[in-house]
């Protein structure tokens, strides 16, 4: 009888093995772990394969199944790659929703792919009228929900049927909004007939198409970019900063978050005392991109928002809330960084087209990862 047992996991580095046990004999090991493609974690899982010889085909689909259900709920995976011979056992690949391929990111570049399901999507309620909710792409939109109206925040890459989604677990009327212009925050913007952005970011917003088509790890299949980039962006609407919406018993107020990029807004949930901060605030925070802002004027803004009246911070990549502590030890990062008294990692990491150098401080537990040009 086919079992698995845990052998290690590091989630700090998004890694996991189990050991395959037949009768409790040993006969094979599972590893997953993120990939990287120019220095930076993607949101995609490889898994390798070791087995001995003699693994029936029952046996095999039962390890294929594992592994599917398993990595789905433990890494959020948008695609499963695994390592394996074309003749090894297809049947059972096609019959569990795999494609074989020849990609580029190994060099044995011998796949099988297995695609997110569509409407495969994780909810996470943070409370009663808060709903965080990813589709397995590695980031998620966070929904607002009052007596009357509700708002949808961010709407992912575009890759799944988020519209439909979002239509079938609403009874309200809704207002769609971006914290940011960045593909995988608002590419799914084209399947909602209005949705409001900062303007700051229209011209962010505008490149996504070309950004997405020059990633080409992000697509496995020609057929893929046809169904996903090919078509025409919808022009979001003008968001104000100083937006205010009542949705019935909750208000939700926008917060500027200069510094990611200069258009980046937060929303301040007043009776839960939450921020939804998109990638404003979050332990990596991105300011060496073409479209971030001043350190000086991001630094003034932050201590702004520090007075608001909040207790916790959902960022737009992580499956938890943190606190905010987190916002203080960043305004400490970055007033060490305009200061000239920090140190940082001496790794130089390539990130898409930028050299890139991380500056760390870390406090009770709690870590600021601030990315910055290295030139």
């Amino acid at each position: 009888m086919i079992n698995f047992k845990l052998e290690s996991e590091n989630l700090t580095k998004i890694e996991k093995s189990w050991l395959i046990l037949n009768d409790e004999n040993f006969i094979g090991k599972i590893f997953g772990f993120h990939r990287k493609s120019r220095g930076n974690l993607c949101h995609s899982c490889v898994v390798k394969f070791e087995f001995y010889e003699g693994i029936s085909i029952l046996d095999f689909d039962k390890i294929l199944t594992f592994i599917i259900e398993n990595f789905y709920k433990e890494f959020l995976t948008g695609t499963i790659a695994i390592q394996c011979a074309k003749n090894y056992f297809p049947e059972i690949f096609k019959k569990n929703g795999f494609y074989f391929k020849n990609v580029n990111f190994s060099e044995n570049n011998e796949f099988w792919i297995r695609e997110a399901c569509k409407n495969k999507f994780t909810v996470i309620p943070f409370t009663e009228k808060i709903l965080h909710i990813t589709d397995g792409s590695g980031v998620f939109s966070t929904i607002v929900i009052g007596k009357k109206f509700a708002l949808v925040i961010d709407t992912l890459w575009g890759t799944t049927e988020y519209f439909e989604f979002v239509e079938k677990i609403l009874d309200l009327p809704y207002t769609v909004v971006n914290t940011h212009g960045h593909p995988d925050h608002s590419f799914g913007n084209s399947f909602f007939e209005k949705v409001l952005m900062n303007k700051e970011d229209f011209k962010v917003y505008s490149e996504n198409l070309i950004y997405l088509l020059s990633r080409e790890e992000k697509f496995f299949s020609d057929e893929d970019k046809n169904r996903f980039c090919l078509r025409e962006l919808k022009n979001p609407s003008e968001l104000l900063e100083n937006s205010v919406f009542d949705l019935g018993g909750i208000t939700v107020k926008t917060v500027s978050l200069y510094g990611h990029t200069t258009g980046s807004v937060g929303f301040f949930i007043e009776e839960e005392k939450i921020l939804v901060a998109g990638d404003g605030i979050c332990p990596e925070l991105w300011l060496f991109l073409k479209e971030s802002g001043d350190l000086k004027k991001a630094l003034l803004n932050y201590k702004k928002v520090l007075n608001l009246d909040f207790d916790k911070i959902i960022s737009s990549h992580l499956k938890i809330m943190h606190k905010k502590s987190l916002l203080k030890l960043i305004i400490e990062n970055l007033e060490n960084i305009i200061s000239g008294n920090f140190k940082s990692s001496g790794k130089i990491l390539k990130i898409m087209d930028y050299d890139v150098i991380e500056v760390i401080l870390s406090k009770n537990e709690i870590e600021s990862k601030i990315l910055l040009r290295a030139n």
